[in-house]
């Protein structure tokens, strides 16, 4: 009995120090409510949640919704790595009515992102978007800062994104069914994502170098034999154009300015997981596979660019199109030309995005990490060291675009390995780690656990696997 009441007496005091952390009333907060108070603890299946908007502190945006009339809406866990490694969650809503929060792009579909790591990491996407905006990629979502309270517990900031959907506001091709079986409608509006996890509604195509590319559609999602026979007969003559060094080819698939500026975008934030993950491509009617949206680019902007980005990825990093479409003189020549319009605009945006971010995340970030207990808390130094490294990588840019090194032909040679965090090394199938550490699956599964001395797993099978320690969270590829 008396150990019982100290059980609850250690909930009661837990319960009152997560309440006394408080909204900043700074930004935007969103609260959100589910019924009955259940937990978010599924990427599979929504809960039934109610939500309202509360922008009374800002004049940029309207507040919408009260706890009185509140919108109704759905939410689960979205994300791989940040799903399963951190405990502050990333989640995705889906509201029963089309809306326009804060001013963004009306429809039922958006995303609560947050970036752990570094001061600076929060100032990567929204950079990296600008960027595409700026370069003129396609639509690229649209975010915006708000704090969170979810049934009465404040999560901190996150950041409010337009998802990835087909619709004329955000992916504006048509809208295709899923399982239609007449062919003459089939080639008719297609988002697809290059992923580097596994999904159910995944076709898996293998390249001419014996590398597979997964190939995620978005849109349609559940295909019928006619769907599946079109998207594969497709994807297969591009993946054989594209290797075809002889012929030109790819240019019958590929839009070569969308992929040229995509590229672009990738070289300038030096991003870790170009060209092998979160990496779309969309279609409509007869036309060719357009590059983009953007997503996902939380690992990158950490150094000063010292290589092209192909010559630093990690060995977990697998880049599939990019490498081939680089030694086609055409695909070059048109980076040059992309490239020269870009330099020669005006970048003073750089500056400016990370100063208003820098302002406006200041004391939420000190927030956020009195919350989290994380030592992500000077946020503005954080947008501004980020700034400084897109400027110098545009600078170290201009100078490889006009060497000989990037005009020639690309050799094969092998990929530079940079260690990740954590601290590990790969020997066939066997996993050596610094420290002690946890191994989880891709679906979340702890599917290693320490042993006495966390050094040393035994991996049954090829795959990716994320490992986490004290000292960060990476990702591993075993062959």
């Amino acid at each position: 009995m008396k150990s019982g009441y100290v059980f609850l007496t250690v909930l009661i005091v837990a319960s009152q120090a997560l309440s006394a952390v408080e909204p900043t009333m700074t930004i935007p907060v969103l609260y959100i409510e589910t019924e009955n108070h259940r937990p978010v603890d599924s990427k599979e299946a929504y809960v039934e949640a109610k939500a309202w908007i509360d922008a009374s502190m800002t004049d940029d945006y309207e507040s919408q919704g009260s706890a009185a009339e509140p919108l109704l809406l759905g939410i689960r866990g979205r994300g791989n790595a940040s799903w399963i490694s951190y405990e502050k969650k990333p989640y995705k809503l889906k509201f029963v009515s089309r809306q326009s929060p804060l001013g963004l792009s009306r429809s039922k579909h958006f995303a609560l992102i947050h970036y752990p790591g570094a001061n600076s990491t929060p100032a990567r996407e929204p950079l990296g978007f600008e960027l595409g905006r700026r370069i003129g990629l396609g639509w690229t979502p649209g975010q915006r800062e708000v704090e969170v309270v979810l049934n009465g517990d404040y999560l901190g900031w996150y950041y409010l994104t337009e998802s990835i959907k087909v619709d004329p506001l955000r992916v504006n091709v048509t809208e295709q069914a899923d399982l239609v079986y007449d062919a003459a409608r089939v080639e008719n509006g297609w988002l697809v994502e290059i992923d580097n996890y596994a999904d159910d509604y995944q076709t898996i195509y293998s390249q001419p170098d014996g590398k597979i590319l997964r190939l995620t559609h978005k849109s349609p999602e559940v295909l019928s034999e006619v769907q599946q026979d079109y998207i594969d007969g497709n994807f297969e003559a591009l993946i054989e154009a594209v290797f075809n060094e002889e012929s030109d080819d790819w240019k019958d698939y590929i839009d070569p300015v969308s992929c040229a500026r995509y590229y672009i975008v990738q070289e300038v934030i030096h991003n870790y997981d170009a060209f092998n993950g979160s990496f779309y491509l969309y279609k409509d009617g007869g036309s060719r596979w357009t590059f983009g949206p953007l997503w996902d680019l939380a690992y990158s902007l950490d150094k000063v660019k010292t290589a092209p980005i192909l010559d630093d990825l990690p060995a977990s990093n697998i880049p599939k199109l990019m490498p081939q479409l680089l030694r086609f003189d055409d695909f070059r020549q048109e980076v040059i030309r992309q490239w020269t319009e870009f330099y020669e605009s005006d970048r003073s945006w750089i500056d400016s995005v990370a100063e208003r971010l820098g302002r406006v995340m200041d004391v939420p970030g000190k927030r956020n990490a009195e919350r989290w207990q994380t030592s992500q808390t000077d946020l503005r130094n954080g947008a501004a060291h980020a700034a400084s490294l897109v400027k110098a990588n545009i600078e170290w840019l201009n100078g490889y675009f006009a060497s000989d090194r990037f005009m020639s032909s690309i050799d094969d040679k092998p990929m530079q390995i940079t260690p990740p965090s954590c601290g590990y090394h790969v020997e066939g199938q066997r996993v050596f780690v610094a420290s002690k550490a946890r191994v989880y699956d891709l679906v979340g599964n702890e599917v290693y656990p320490s042993d006495a001395d966390g050094r040393v797993f035994d991996v049954f099978g090829p795959g990716i696997y994320i490992i986490r320690n004290e000292a960060g969270v990476s990702k591993i590829h075993v062959r």
